[in-house]
């Protein structure tokens, strides 16, 4: 069966998007509220022959939250007990900014880095070891980029670049900053950073595809019209901006209230049937792209559906009022998890909704 993007090709996103969910707790206490890490990324910039600087997510937990870097040349840093045996200290003394800035290196040399987090009540974690070499020479090129594609959906923004490449930073190291700004002022980098507001921060991709499209997830304004404009920046803090031509609106309310899809089958046959979505605007253009794949979480949300955009086969796209289609020819013995994801264009807002029914699965009979 052929696999086909899940956005049509005038829709093509590169992304870049986030989504991490690690929960790190290094010594147990009596605390009632230890460390956490929700994001273990350590993520590099201002890289150079003897130099870089470390920065990463602020970790939860009550009290005050203080953090230690620490740098090794072997990997024996992944713990906390590790890097209290193992590991360099980059400062002599803990921190409250989640950054820190590793000197005296050698260059063209492999090094381990890691980050230990603490509290008031002594609850300690670390975060995830990462290696990075320092470079022979100091890099001064930006990171290529092509067009940039902007979707809503319930829970934020989807960011889609295409061809994002460098030519030291690998892709998955590529950092991007989303700006919005309701006028057309954000056409150079001192533009964006001097006139556009921040959604969120500095982060990777949460997609990257072989040809160098990325896509990011982030958070969105309040309703209105808005220019979008994002900075790719690599590890050695070489920037490019990427923007939109024209501005967007950010509605903020989906039009999908009833999410339920209803499936029936016959021998190796299914149908679903929804209630379709009313067009929010006379100029809307409703797509419906059936699809499915072999684990229902892959297609329970919007931001999971886009991110596996690989891993999910589309069966179909239908325009219009449509609400059923029939899909023969499955493998008996097989589950399917099935899912509709609507799409909604809007010619005047130059504006793309996107949003997702609830998945439903359907086991075929063997035979």
């Amino acid at each position: 069966m052929k696999r086909n993007r899940l956005l049509p090709m005038a829709t093509v996103f590169c992304t870049v998007l986030f989504f991490s969910g690690c929960d790190l707790t290094g010594s147990d206490t009596s605390e009632s509220t230890p460390v956490t890490v929700p994001d273990g990324t350590i993520l590099i910039t201002d890289l150079k022959t003897t130099s870089m600087t470390l920065f990463w997510t602020a970790a939860g937990g009550s009290g005050t939250l203080k953090y230690r870097a620490y740098y090794s040349e072997s990997d024996n840093i992944g713990t906390v007990e590790e890097m209290k045996m193992n590991g360099i200290a980059v400062d002599d003394n803990w921190t409250t900014e989640p950054s820190a800035a590793v000197t005296d290196l050698t260059k063209d040399k492999t090094y381990y880095f890691n980050v230990m987090v603490t509290n008031e009540a002594g609850s300690t974690a670390a975060y995830t070891e990462r290696t990075k070499a320092t470079p022979s020479v100091n890099d001064t090129i930006a990171p290529h980029r092509e067009d940039i594609f902007i979707s809503e959906n319930p829970g934020g923004l989807f960011v889609q670049i295409e061809n994002c490449r460098d030519n030291e930073t690998a892709g998955y190291d590529l950092q991007f900053l989303i700006y919005y700004s309701e006028a057309d002022n954000m056409n150079t980098l001192e533009e964006a950073k001097a006139n556009g507001s921040a959604c969120g921060t500095w982060t990777t991709a949460v997609s990257l595809k072989e040809d160098g499209d990325a896509s990011l997830s982030v958070s969105k304004p309040d309703a209105g019209k808005y220019y979008i404009a994002a900075i790719i920046r690599d590890e050695a803090g070489n920037e490019t901006l990427d923007s939109l031509s024209k501005a967007i609106t950010i509605t903020n309310d989906s039009p999908l209230t009833d999410r339920t899809i209803t499936a029936s089958k016959e021998n190796n046959t299914v149908t679903l049937t929804w209630i379709p979505v009313p067009p929010p605007a006379t100029d809307s253009i409703m797509n419906y792209l059936i699809c499915y794949s072999d684990t229902g979480e892959k297609v329970e949300s919007i931001e999971n559906a886009l991110v596996a955009e690989d891993e999910i086969i589309q069966l179909s796209q239908l325009t219009g009022n449509a609400s059923s289609y029939t899909t023969p020819g499955l493998t008996a013995g097989e589950t399917y998890y099935f899912n509709v994801i609507v799409q909604i264009n809007s010619k005047e807002n130059s504006s793309i909704f996107m949003d997702i029914y609830s998945p439903v699965s359907v086991t075929i009979d063997s035979e």
